[in-house]
């Protein structure tokens, strides 16, 4: 799973996202409204100004706990955080 987000360098809002990609563990078509409660979680967890280190592990995280507890699988989860 990879969650792609783009946040502004100088406030850190969000400028797109989050995208998140799955390959082979679920399958879209059929789980769109989790798809998008993900990128809801990820959103939550955004705090303006904090590191993109501190970002991209929570994003991990919260993803890892999500996809634990929803879908009862544990994927290998890439945070692609990009300060424009």
């Amino acid at each position: 799973m990879v969650c792609i987000v783009a946040l502004d360098e100088f406030d850190g809002t969000v400028l797109y996202g989050p995208e998140i990609i799955t390959r082979g563990f679920v399958y879209v078509r059929d789980n769109e409204e989790l798809i998008q409660r993900a990128g809801e979680k990820v959103l939550e967890v955004i705090k303006p100004g904090a590191p993109t280190s501190v970002i991209s592990r929570k994003i991990r995280n919260t993803l890892s706990n999500f996809c634990s507890r929803e879908m009862g699988r544990r994927p290998m989860i890439l945070p692609v955080v990009i300060e424009v």
